[in-house]
Protein backbone atom coordinates (compact mmCIF):
# COMPACT_ATOMS: atom_id res chain seq x y z
CA UNK A 1 0.00 0.00 0.00
CA UNK A 2 1.17 3.48 -0.74
CA UNK A 3 0.01 6.88 0.42
CA UNK A 4 0.94 9.94 -1.63
CA UNK A 5 0.73 13.41 -0.15
CA UNK A 6 -0.20 16.28 -2.49
CA UNK A 7 0.71 19.88 -1.68
CA UNK A 8 -0.96 22.84 -3.37
CA UNK A 9 1.82 25.31 -4.14
CA UNK A 10 -0.25 27.32 -6.60
CA UNK A 11 -2.05 30.63 -6.16
CA UNK A 12 -5.52 29.04 -6.30
CA UNK A 13 -7.35 26.33 -4.42
CA UNK A 14 -7.87 22.89 -5.99
CA UNK A 15 -11.30 21.27 -5.83
CA UNK A 16 -12.70 17.96 -7.01
CA UNK A 17 -9.28 16.35 -6.56
CA UNK A 18 -8.72 12.72 -7.56
CA UNK A 19 -5.71 10.75 -8.79
CA UNK A 20 -4.83 7.67 -10.81
CA UNK A 21 -1.57 5.81 -10.17
CA UNK A 22 0.08 3.84 -12.98
CA UNK A 23 3.41 2.19 -13.70
CA UNK A 24 5.25 1.33 -16.91
CA UNK A 25 7.77 -0.92 -15.14
CA UNK A 26 7.60 -4.54 -16.35
CA UNK A 27 6.22 -7.07 -13.83
CA UNK A 28 4.55 -4.33 -11.74
CA UNK A 29 0.75 -4.17 -11.44
CA UNK A 30 -1.17 -1.31 -9.85
CA UNK A 31 -4.17 -3.10 -8.37
CA UNK A 32 -5.82 -0.16 -6.62
CA UNK A 33 -5.02 2.81 -8.88
CA UNK A 34 -7.80 5.31 -8.04
CA UNK A 35 -8.25 7.58 -5.06
CA UNK A 36 -10.09 10.77 -4.19
CA UNK A 37 -8.36 13.56 -2.27
CA UNK A 38 -9.76 16.32 -0.10
CA UNK A 39 -9.97 19.77 -1.66
CA UNK A 40 -6.65 21.59 -1.43
CA UNK A 41 -6.69 25.23 -0.36
CA UNK A 42 -3.74 27.45 -1.29
CA UNK A 43 -0.73 26.11 0.64
CA UNK A 44 -2.72 23.06 1.82
CA UNK A 45 -1.90 19.39 1.49
CA UNK A 46 -3.77 16.09 1.60
CA UNK A 47 -3.10 12.37 1.43
CA UNK A 48 -5.08 9.97 -0.75
CA UNK A 49 -8.31 8.84 0.92
CA UNK A 50 -7.97 5.28 -0.43
CA UNK A 51 -4.47 3.75 -0.29
CA UNK A 52 -2.92 2.92 -3.65
CA UNK A 53 -1.94 -0.74 -4.00
CA UNK A 54 0.60 -2.33 -6.31
CA UNK A 55 2.36 -5.67 -6.51
CA UNK A 56 5.19 -7.33 -8.38
CA UNK A 57 5.12 -10.63 -10.25
CA UNK A 58 7.38 -13.55 -9.26
CA UNK A 59 9.63 -12.67 -12.22
CA UNK A 60 10.22 -9.10 -10.95
CA UNK A 61 13.96 -8.55 -10.49
CA UNK A 62 14.76 -7.43 -6.96
CA UNK A 63 16.61 -4.10 -7.07
CA UNK A 64 14.73 -2.77 -10.11
CA UNK A 65 13.52 0.81 -9.68
CA UNK A 66 9.74 1.08 -10.13
CA UNK A 67 8.62 4.06 -12.25
CA UNK A 68 5.24 5.53 -11.35
CA UNK A 69 2.99 8.20 -12.85
CA UNK A 70 0.38 9.94 -10.73
CA UNK A 71 -2.24 11.71 -12.85
CA UNK A 72 -4.10 14.21 -10.70
CA UNK A 73 -7.41 15.57 -11.94
CA UNK A 74 -8.98 18.66 -10.38
CA UNK A 75 -11.77 21.01 -11.39
CA UNK A 76 -8.96 23.38 -12.33
CA UNK A 77 -7.08 21.00 -14.66
CA UNK A 78 -5.04 17.79 -15.01
CA UNK A 79 -1.51 17.48 -13.61
CA UNK A 80 0.93 14.62 -14.21
CA UNK A 81 3.70 13.70 -11.74
CA UNK A 82 6.37 11.11 -12.52
CA UNK A 83 8.37 9.55 -9.67
CA UNK A 84 10.14 6.32 -8.85
CA UNK A 85 10.72 4.02 -5.91
CA UNK A 86 13.75 1.79 -5.34
CA UNK A 87 13.20 -1.85 -4.37
CA UNK A 88 15.18 -4.18 -2.12
CA UNK A 89 17.02 -1.22 -0.67
CA UNK A 90 16.87 -2.07 3.01
CA UNK A 91 19.83 -1.02 5.09
CA UNK A 92 22.32 -3.84 5.60
CA UNK A 93 22.35 -5.73 8.88
CA UNK A 94 25.86 -6.50 10.04
CA UNK A 95 26.44 -9.44 12.35
CA UNK A 96 29.59 -10.72 13.96
CA UNK A 97 30.28 -13.65 16.20
CA UNK A 98 32.10 -16.90 16.54
CA UNK A 99 31.21 -20.53 16.91
CA UNK A 100 32.07 -22.28 20.14
CA UNK A 101 30.93 -24.53 22.95
CA UNK A 102 27.24 -24.06 23.65
CA UNK A 103 26.35 -23.23 20.02
CA UNK A 104 23.96 -25.63 18.28
CA UNK A 105 25.36 -28.17 15.84
CA UNK A 106 24.37 -29.26 12.35
CA UNK A 107 25.27 -32.65 11.03
CA UNK A 108 26.58 -32.39 7.50
CA UNK A 109 28.07 -29.68 5.35
CA UNK A 110 26.11 -27.80 2.70
CA UNK A 111 27.29 -28.73 -0.79
CA UNK A 112 28.13 -25.94 -3.20
CA UNK A 113 27.76 -26.52 -6.89
CA UNK A 114 29.72 -23.49 -8.09
CA UNK A 115 26.73 -21.99 -9.92
CA UNK A 116 26.09 -18.38 -8.93
CA UNK A 117 22.58 -17.43 -7.91
CA UNK A 118 20.73 -14.15 -7.60
CA UNK A 119 17.22 -12.98 -6.86
CA UNK A 120 16.60 -13.04 -10.61
CA UNK A 121 18.04 -16.56 -11.00
CA UNK A 122 17.42 -18.51 -7.80
CA UNK A 123 18.66 -22.03 -7.17
CA UNK A 124 17.58 -24.84 -4.89
CA UNK A 125 18.66 -25.06 -1.27
CA UNK A 126 22.01 -26.90 -1.14
CA UNK A 127 22.15 -30.55 -0.06
CA UNK A 128 24.26 -31.98 2.79
CA UNK A 129 27.35 -33.93 1.78
CA UNK A 130 28.82 -35.47 4.94
CA UNK A 131 27.92 -36.37 8.52
CA UNK A 132 30.39 -34.24 10.49
CA UNK A 133 28.84 -32.17 13.29
CA UNK A 134 29.53 -28.44 12.88
CA UNK A 135 28.61 -25.59 15.20
CA UNK A 136 26.61 -22.63 13.92
CA UNK A 137 24.99 -19.38 14.98
CA UNK A 138 21.32 -18.76 14.16
CA UNK A 139 19.73 -15.42 13.29
CA UNK A 140 16.13 -14.53 12.49
CA UNK A 141 15.23 -11.86 9.93
CA UNK A 142 11.83 -10.52 8.91
CA UNK A 143 11.61 -10.25 5.14
CA UNK A 144 8.78 -8.39 3.44
CA UNK A 145 10.25 -8.32 -0.08
CA UNK A 146 10.57 -12.02 -0.96
CA UNK A 147 14.18 -11.41 -2.01
CA UNK A 148 17.26 -11.91 0.15
CA UNK A 149 20.69 -10.48 -0.45
CA UNK A 150 23.05 -12.26 1.94
CA UNK A 151 26.73 -11.39 2.09
CA UNK A 152 29.42 -13.24 4.00
CA UNK A 153 32.87 -11.76 3.69
CA UNK A 154 33.51 -11.37 -0.01
CA UNK A 155 30.96 -14.03 -0.93
CA UNK A 156 27.57 -12.99 -2.24
CA UNK A 157 24.53 -15.22 -2.01
CA UNK A 158 21.25 -14.21 -3.66
CA UNK A 159 18.08 -16.17 -3.02
CA UNK A 160 14.41 -15.72 -3.83
CA UNK A 161 11.72 -17.21 -1.61
CA UNK A 162 14.14 -19.61 0.07
CA UNK A 163 14.87 -20.14 3.75
CA UNK A 164 18.00 -18.69 5.25
CA UNK A 165 20.94 -21.05 5.30
CA UNK A 166 21.61 -22.72 8.62
CA UNK A 167 25.39 -23.21 8.63
CA UNK A 168 27.87 -20.42 9.27
CA UNK A 169 30.34 -19.88 7.77
CA UNK A 170 28.44 -20.59 4.58
CA UNK A 171 29.81 -23.30 2.35
CA UNK A 172 28.34 -22.19 -0.94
Amino acid sequence: MMDINLANLSCAGATGVSAVLSSTTPDVSVEQPNSPYANLPIGGNATNAVPFQFSTSPSFVCGTTINFTLTVTTSQGVFVFNFNKPTCAAAPINLSGSNGAGDPTQTGRLFRNGVASSCAVPKATPTLVDSVARRYDAYTFTNTTGCYDLRHGERHIGMRHQPLLRHLPWSI
